[in-house]
This record gives C-alpha cells, structure tokens and sequence, in this order.
C-alpha cells in the first residue's frame, strides 16, 4: 500500500506563494532567464528611443562595416545600423508574439476549459475539429491560412494563433475533466452552485499553473515561427525589420560580411531559450509534487535552527518515521504505512489528506494504539506530551 507522509514544518509553514518563490528562486537558469527577457522587454518598449540610428536611414558609405564605437553591431549591405535594426526587430518580435499567444490563447482555452467540464456533444463535435487541426503541422497551417488572408505580420500572427490554439484547448481540456472530479467540485455543485460560477470560480483557478506554462512556451514557439515566416517572405516586409528578415538578408551576403548573421541569430536562440528555461522552472513552482530540495532547503532556512528544542518542548503530539505493519495472510508481514511524520501544536489541526486505501486511518489508529492484534508498529516513534507511546 502506498506510504503517507504529512511534514509540519517547524515554526510557520510556508504559504503557497511562498514555496513558489523559494522554488522558483532557487532555479537559477529560470531566474537569469527572467531577468533577461525583462531586459528584452525594456529594450523593446524604450531601446527605440534611446537609440541614436534610425534602423531605416541608408548610408552606402558604411556598408558592410564591423563593430565600432559608432555602430556597436557594425552596418548592413546598404549601411543601416545593425544595432538599431535589433532593437527595432525586438520590439516586432515581443508584440508579433504577444498578439500570436493572444489570439490562441482566446481561442483554446475557453473552448478546452468548457469542453472538459460539460463533455457530451460539446466535447465530442470540439474534439473532432481540433483533431482535424493537429493531424496538420502548425506551421504547415498557418502557411495555408497566409496563403487566404496574404503575407503580413499581422495575418501571420492570426494564422500562428489559430494553429497553436489546439495545444492551449487540449491542456485545458485535460485539466478541465481533472478538476471537475474533485470533492471540492462536487460540494460547489451539491451547495447550488451555478456551472458559471463552479468553472471560474473552482476549476479554472486550479489550471492557471499549467496555462502559466504553456503560455511561456507558445511565446518560445511563435517567436520561432515568427521569424521562419518572415525568413520566407511571409512575416515581416521590407523596409521594417525582423530577426527573420535580417538573417534572410545575412544568408544572401554570407561571404561579403558573415557577421551579419550573428546579431539577429543569437537574439532568437537566447530569447526562445530564455522563454523555454522560464517554463520549465514556472512548472517546477507550481508543481503539486514534493518541492526540489533546494526549495526544501530555503523552506528549512526560513526558520532559525535555535529555535528547535524550544519548538519540541511545546510539541503536542510528535510523530516520526512511523511504519505499521500487519501479518499477512500466507505468513510473513506486510508493510502497509512508512515513513509517517508530522508534528502538532497545542491549539494546532493537522489533516492527513490521501486516496482512499493509502493509509490514513491505520496511521490514526496506530497513534491511538487501536491497531487490530495483527498489526503493530514496527518502526519510527510516537511521542504525546513528551511520552513515547511505542
């Protein structure tokens, strides 16, 4: 049978938001990634301003030039700055993704989110068409859709949006016919609830973590396809400038001045690892798992250690390492419950919380000392009021 363990941390347990900071704190790769795409950020919204080159002025004089105090990233074959075109392609790529994750998230989510709770024939016609969508690449859908409405930044974005709309419907949708299952859900239902209320009041709280996720990775996505797009002709037009766009220019003068490539080619791969890095460590902060150790560890350094024998003499009940087990009915024992510990306060609930048959009653009635004659505790320590009870 499954174990149970229910830790009271010594002094204040943490709150959720809590041990999402110390998770997500302690994820060093998620943290730099975070600080960089703020960065990016701020270049986006003001790096125009501060910059001293139009990214549109041509000067045949300077083609082709290298890095230099007056150009930092050095010129393009018809001497535009690169440094300019960079931050004014940032800022083309932010909102290009933020309008691609927008419209996709608008679509799939609601959609998913309503389809997992009702079910019936509103699952099952939605089902049939997003299968429809996803026998298809995203990319090879969204060409498809530019080819109807035109190439244009815009329409790239309404295509990439409606393409990677099925990945937010299915992750709701899963999430959805999850949470829908919940006690919690059904006592909403059984109290008179109305379904308007139990679905954005009790289900949909409960999936923003996952959306949290899947939206840092769709940004990774369409800011990837923005510039496959706009590399092709299909994104992004001249004059204005794109990553794509810039490394389309690059390829072509690849022999003339092979540095061209290097400003916009390391902007998409940082920028779509950052966001990657950012997502995986947004999972790992809402996880419903046991934290990584070293959020257990921040949890452990959050109250100082000489507190702790203080701590145990007001400890009602202490529970440590516990393990019951019961003859099995071929000879031998079975271990049903191990490595059971809590502590409680004077004054203090502490709720054993687990699925049925996990070990939650066998570990209250072996506190109590009320386990049957074929069972016993067979390790760990039981102490109450500073008696050992084993």
């Amino acid at each position: 049978m499954t174990s149970v363990t229910a830790n009271c941390s010594i002094g204040a347990p943490l709150t959720g938001v809590q041990r999402f900071l110390a998770t997500f704190r302690g994820n060093r790769l998620a943290l730099a990634s975070s600080v960089y795409l703020l960065l990016l950020l701020a270049v986006a919204l003001f790096g125009p301003m501060a910059s001293v080159h139009d990214p549109l002025d041509v000067d045949l004089h300077t083609a082709f030039e290298g890095p230099s105090f007056e150009h930092w990233l050095g010129t393009d074959h018809l001497g535009r700055s690169t440094a300019a075109r960079v931050i004014s392609a940032t800022r083309v790529a932010l909102e290009a993704a933020a309008l691609g994750v927008g419209i996709a998230i608008v679509l799939g989510a609601p959609l998913g989110l309503l389809s997992g709770y009702f079910g019936g024939w509103i699952d099952r016609i939605a089902m049939r068409i997003v299968e429809a969508l996803i026998a298809l690449p995203a990319l090879l859908v969204a060409i498809a859709i530019l080819a109807i409405l035109g190439p244009s930044l815009t329409n790239a974005m309404i295509a990439l949006g409606i393409a990677n709309s099925t990945a937010f419907f299915r992750l709701m949708r899963g999430a959805a016919l999850e949470v829908r299952e919940e006690l919690y859900v059904d006592a909403a239902r059984v109290s008179g609830a109305s379904a308007t209320r139990v679905v954005f009041r009790h289900v949909l709280p409960n999936v923003s973590g996952p959306l949290t996720v899947q939206t840092t990775l769709a940004f990774s996505y369409v800011l990837l396809a923005e510039a496959g797009l706009s590399f092709i002709g299909l994104g992004v037009q001249p004059p204005d400038s794109s990553w794509g766009i810039m490394l389309a220019t690059a390829q072509r003068y690849v022999y003339q001045h092979p540095f061209m490539a290097v400003p916009p080619g390391l902007m998409i791969v940082f920028t779509v690892l950052a966001f990657n890095l950012l997502g995986d460590g947004l999972r790992d902060a809402f996880s419903r798992v046991a934290p990584p150790a070293h959020a257990r560890r921040a949890e452990q350094d959050a109250v100082p250690d000489e507190h702790d024998e203080a701590h145990d003499e007001t400890t009602l009940l202490k529970v440590e390492g516990l393990e019951v087990r019961f003859t099995a009915p071929r000879g031998g024992e079975l271990t049903v419950v191990s490595d059971v510990g809590f502590r409680v306060q004077p004054g203090q609930t502490v709720g054993l919380v687990g699925e049925s048959g996990c070990g939650k009653s066998v570990s209250a009635m072996a506190i109590m000392r009320l386990l049957a004659d074929s069972g016993r505790v067979s390790g760990g320590s039981i102490h109450f009021e500073g008696e050992d009870l084993v």
